[in-house]
């Protein structure tokens, strides 16, 4: 029974960036938010997956869900502005719906090795994501090589 906690307490996370998330990148903007947002849901990825506590799994999905609220608002507003918007939306979509399904199946198959929990396959999968996706964000001025920010 205290499994659904576990989607209760992302969702709690999600909720609770959404509405005070637009605040802050008013403030600081988008820019200066996604890659510490990113590392927000990766570090509370990686509490939810590799502390064996129920408590820590709880603050864990609250933080990841926090950093994907600001996230993913981001990501599609960036994809609407881009030179192809319809390709940019297209392929974000696409790739969202690839992960939905491909990434329970590479968890699967992860844990599914007898050296392997599932919340260490998780993390496995989980945070070097992560970190390819913060390391790899441009920060506020940086530019494209295409000329664009």
């Amino acid at each position: 029974g205290v499994a659904g906690l576990g989607f209760v307490a992302f969702t709690g996370g999600m909720v609770t960036g959404r509405f005070t998330g637009d605040n802050f990148v008013a403030r600081y903007g988008k820019g200066a938010l996604f890659r510490p947002m990113t590392i927000a849901a990766g570090v509370g990825t990686a509490i939810a997956t590799l502390i064996p506590a129920i408590p820590a799994v709880f603050v864990g999905l609250f933080i990841a869900g926090l950093g994907v609220s600001v996230i993913y608002p981001q990501l599609y507003d960036n994809a609407a502005r881009s030179a192809q918007p319809g390709a940019a939306l297209g392929a974000l979509t696409a790739g969202g719906r690839l992960a939905l399904v491909g990434t329970p199946a590479l968890v699967g198959a992860l844990a599914g090795t007898s050296t392997l929990s599932v919340g260490l396959a998780v993390a496995v999968v989980t945070i070097p994501a992560t970190v390819a996706l913060a390391l790899l964000t441009p920060r506020p001025g940086d530019q494209h090589p295409s000329g664009t920010v």
